[in-house]
Formats: C-alpha cells, structure tokens, sequence
C-alpha cells in the first residue's frame, strides 16, 4: 500500500479506535481486521473477499448484524461489494448495505480555482483519472426484480398511513381487481378463503422479504422503510400510464 493511501488507512483505524475506546467503557468491543490480501482495483477478487468477510463474521456468531458501506472505494469495490451484500443476504438475515452522502460544501476539494488546480492539464478537465488500462468484462450475475404483482398490491397496502388488518387491505385489493373474488364459495366460506389467498398470495411474502411488519400484540400490520423503497423504485412507469388513461378518460 501506497504511503499517501496507507496514511488514509491509518486516519480511519485512529478514529475507529477513539470510537472503540467510548463502545469499551459500556463493555462492548470493537476489533479491526485488515484484509489487504488483493487490489481494489479487481472485481473478482473483491466480489470473492467481501462474500468470505461475510461468511467468516456469520461463521463466528450468526446473530450478528453486518453493514456493509459502499459509499467509498473504486468502482470495482462498490460494484463488487453490492453483489456480494446482495448475494448473501438472500440466504442469511442480518447483513444490509449502506451508504453515507457528503454534504454540498462537504467536499475537501471546492470551489473553481482548486478543482482547476488538480483536475485540470494544459488548460482542459481530466478528472481525477488520466490513464485507464484496457476495458475488463465483469461476470453477470442474476439479481431478481421483484414479482410487479406483488409491488402493486404493496402500492395499494402502502396508502395507508397507519397499520391496518388483513381485511382492510384485502377490501382494497378487490376493487383494484388485484384480488379476485371465489364466486363458487358461498359468503363465508368466501370470506375465509379471500384471506387464505391473500395470505398466500400476498401478505406471507410480503413479510418474508421484509416489507410489511406484524404490529407487536396486534392483528394489524404496517408498511416498513424496506417497503416503502420498493414501492418508491419499481414498476412506476405503469402508475404513471393508469394516471395518464385516467386524464384521457
């Protein structure tokens, strides 16, 4: 490792450590592991070392909790990291990603002349990157889009704002034609099955993938921030399709 870098490394262990020490006098402890084993600059090789990090940390205690930041780093350690995140949190709970924004003016490098200074040659932008090797494929690997069934009856569950009852959402679910009705069934036995095929349908994955959370001591339930993203990241363009129908109409 580069001086200039190792002295970024060395700055970050300081203030984990100061952090450490505060964590310590409340009995708990926090250990850094170095692993400097590959280049950042390798995908493969980060993609194998952040899935072996994870498998380890779980390996040593199950319930821990892992965070995973890609806020920083090359483009192959993000890109890797978030695959691997992704990868293993779909067989184990307990591993989430996270990311930390810099603030406007939050920036060591600002304003004009010093980004002239040290992005600029001979007059014209370079960037931070003047030289590039040649162009790498990265492996593919299939990440699963969510069912749009299942977003869309989130959607509707997702109007309100306080935690409702299974039936509530299964009433709102019929009129938008999401749910369909067991006309063979007599009344009751309807009832029960709207609810059987609601839970199967909707609700039991909704809460295996961590959506929709059971209010403690109730019989209702609650959208979750993992819910609430879903929502507000697939299947749009066909909201704003039925809107634009809407206005046609």
């Amino acid at each position: 490792m580069r001086r200039s870098i190792r002295n970024f490394f060395e700055e970050v262990v300081s203030q984990i450590k100061e952090y450490s020490a505060i964590k310590e006098k409340l009995g708990k402890r926090v250990e850094i592991v170095e692993h400097a084993d590959y280049r950042t600059s390798d995908f493969q090789k980060m993609l194998m070392t952040v899935l072996r990090i994870i498998e380890e940390e779980k390996a040593l205690n199950k319930e821990s909790e892992i965070y995973v930041n890609i806020s920083s780093g090359t483009a192959e350690y993000i890109s890797a990291a978030t695959i691997a995140t992704m990868m293993a949190a779909s067989k184990t709970e307990g591993i989430r990603l996270f990311t930390v924004g810099t603030e406007p003016r939050g920036y060591s490098t600002y304003g004009e002349q010093q980004v002239k200074a040290l992005y600029y040659e001979n007059g014209r932008p370079v960037g931070l990157t003047k030289m590039a090797r040649e162009p790498r494929e990265v492996p593919m690997f299939k990440v699963s889009v969510p069912d749009k069934g299942l977003v869309k009856g989130l959607r509707e569950f997702g109007t309100f704002d306080k935690p409702v009852t299974a039936n509530t959402v299964i009433n709102v679910l019929k009129k938008k034609d999401l749910l369909s009705d067991d006309e063979d069934n007599k009344k009751k036995n309807r009832d029960q099955a709207d609810v059987m095929r609601f839970r199967r349908n909707f609700l039991d994955k909704w809460v295996e993938e961590g959506w929709v959370d059971k209010r403690e001591g109730s019989n209702k339930y609650m959208l979750t921030d993992d819910g609430k993203m879903i929502i507000d990241t697939f299947y749009l363009e066909d909201e704003d399709t039925e809107d634009n129908a809407k206005i046609r109409k």
